[in-house]
């Protein structure tokens, strides 16, 4: 891991300025280093896209082991957001058969928390929560 910085932050509901320590990485990055023995796979983000480092989308293997993952956050007071759920290929208004990589891959996509006023203990649990 890399070495630590501290910054120092607006606290978002108190406005407080609270240090923060975060490897110096951006949050996306440092995912991807925690996360790469783990069974989730990650979206390829392509270099020239202004990313707005919200959340990291990662790929389960199956939506139950996606499900294990967001109850063991759950337990742990964490709220990670289901990506584009459901589906918009579930919908009555579009009756095609031609999303089927939609329909397969929406079950398993997770969005995690990625924003930099993540805490430390809150950023490691929820890679606890997967790895």
């Amino acid at each position: 891991m890399s070495k630590k910085e501290v910054k120092i932050l607006p606290d978002l509901k108190t406005k407080e300025q609270i240090p923060v320590t975060k490897p110096l990485l951006p949050p996306l990055e440092e995912y991807k280093e925690l996360l790469a023995d783990s069974h989730v796979r990650f979206l390829e983000i392509p270099e020239d896209l202004e990313y707005n480092h919200v959340y990291f989308s990662v790929i389960f293997p199956s939506e139950k082991s996606l499900l294990e993952a967001v109850d063991k956050m759950a337990e742990n007071g964490i709220s990670p957001r289901r990506c584009f759920y459901p589906s918009l290929s579930s919908l009555n208004c579009e009756k095609s058969d031609q999303m089927a990589v939609a329909k397969e891959t929406y079950r398993r996509v997770l969005c995690l928390h990625a924003f930099y006023e993540l805490q430390d203990k809150q950023f490691y649990n929820v890679v606890k929560c997967i790895a």
